[in-house]
């Protein structure tokens, strides 16, 4: 998992942005026979690139991509939600998010982005983000922003994006879901991208939180 604190450069050795190869660590191994959007550090791949490699073989062996993130029947029995889904409400984006998140709701403070098509449609493409700061550092919202905006721009024109917002004592509007959700809204429409969602998620308890006024 990413981690990111009050200085983005020190907790990212060095990387200026998520274009980095060191930024986006992790693309969720769906399993699915699907070609993802990014390569399995997260790094986005062009549209020929897409095309290239197409669908996966059934047979593909993602077990060691999932060592060391535990499996959903250690939590409980929601499966890994599947890519493709249509998420038509907050309502289903939160239902998606708790089971992608999984045991790590039970963790520390945590940001996880997913990616929507035009068609309200989940991408195979998830970036979690680890040891976020109580306070927001909205320099790095901003600059997390516009590489969220490639990415959507690079992978699914005319898409949106919906974050949950992870810690173990969450799943309601505290201090820091209410910062957050702030500054993630106000960035996002600062780089033009929706913001379909963003989801409180915590041990026991999550919530669709309200959509941010922005001036």
């Amino acid at each position: 998992m990413t981690n990111i604190d009050d200085s983005w450069d020190d907790d990212l050795d060095g990387a200026d942005s998520l274009d980095h190869s060191h930024a986006l660590d992790r693309t969720f191994p769906f399993g699915e026979t699907y070609p993802l959007c990014s390569d399995r550090f997260g790094n986005p791949l062009s549209h020929e690139e897409i095309l290239r490699s197409g669908a996966f073989d059934d047979d593909r062996d993602f077990s060691d991509e999932l060592d060391g993130f535990g499996t959903f029947d250690e939590f409980d029995d929601d499966p890994i939600p599947l890519p493709w889904t249509f998420l038509c409400t907050a309502e289903e984006i939160r239902e998606h998010l708790v089971a992608l998140v999984g045991p790590e709701r039970d963790g520390p403070r945590a940001l996880w982005v997913i990616f929507l098509d035009e068609g309200d449609r989940a991408l195979p493409l998830v970036i979690p983000i680890g040891d976020l700061p109580t306070i927001v550092n909205r320099s790095m919202v901003a600059n997390l922003a516009q590489n969220l905006r490639t990415l959507v721009d690079l992978n699914a024109p005319g898409g949106r994006v919906a974050f949950g917002l992870v810690r173990r004592g969450g799943g309601d509007r505290g201090t820091f879901e209410a910062g957050w959700s702030t500054a993630l809204h106000e960035a996002m429409t600062a780089v033009d991208v929706e913001v379909r969602a963003v989801v409180a998620i915590g041990r026991d308890r999550s919530r669709v939180l309200p959509m941010s006024p922005v001036a």
